[in-house]
């Protein structure tokens, strides 16, 4: 139960400090710019989207044990991408922070909890916003690529230029409770590692030669008929 606990709140945090983000950002633009009802609409539907997913999180409890029910369906882990950007859209530009993309231009079909690989994407993207909060703006920007391999699997990496991760940290960083933020709870990649492995996949992290990190996970693509994968994202 403390671990099911523990889970609910990393998982709840997320869209939680979005919808605060958003929320001021929405009072700024009142207090600025109040003719600006594009932006304030756009806004508002943010809101919506991370008021669903909290919801969401909530009614997927399993109460009855310590696992969350998992609702495998066939995703586009491009689609995911794209709406993991939607999402953090805002915060990036409270950070002073952008983010580039670099996809496959076919699709990346796999089995698996769409919300699950959601969080988990989520989580490595807003840990590389965490590690560049003392770099120059110039140099803030989040960089996501995925590739489908001839082994029948995609891969899916985030890069930051940050601060990095101490090398002896390495062997840890999956670790629950094991954080290197002043404030971090330390199951955020924990959580994302079981996830990935409840899915076949793998997690890994590797630091760069000057500065930064990448962390990748790979997933099995998932079976389908040839008409099947060349499907463009909805």
């Amino acid at each position: 139960m403390g671990d099911l606990a523990a889970s609910t709140v990393h998982e709840l945090n997320q869209p939680l400090t979005a919808i605060l983000t958003n929320a001021q950002a929405a009072r700024q633009i009142l207090a600025t710019n109040p003719s600006d009802l594009a932006e304030l609409d756009a806004i508002l539907e943010d809101i919506e989207t991370d008021d669903e997913r909290a919801v969401t999180i909530l009614r997927r409890m399993d109460l009855r044990g310590s696992r969350m029910t998992s609702h495998p369906e066939l995703v586009d882990v491009r689609a995911i991408v794209y709406e993991v950007v939607r999402r953090v859209r805002s915060e990036a530009g409270r950070r002073g922070s952008r983010i580039t993309i670099q996809l496959d231009h076919h699709p990346e079909i796999v089995r698996g909890d769409r919300e699950q690989l959601l969080q988990v994407l989520l989580n490595l993207v807003l840990n590389a916003f965490d590690a560049m909060e003392s770099c120059a703006p110039a140099e803030r920007e989040v960089r996501m690529t995925s590739r489908r391999s001839r082994d029948r699997s995609v891969t899916v990496t985030v890069s930051d230029r940050g601060v990095g991760i101490p090398r002896d940290g390495l062997e840890n960083v999956f670790q629950a409770f094991f954080t290197t933020k002043p404030h971090g709870l330390g199951l955020g990649l924990a959580i994302s590692r079981s996830i990935v492995e409840a899915h076949g996949g793998r997690l890994w992290v590797e630091r760069h030669a000057e500065r930064g990190v990448t962390f990748g996970f790979v997933l099995p693509l998932a079976e389908l008929p040839a008409a099947a994968v060349e499907a463009p994202i909805p």
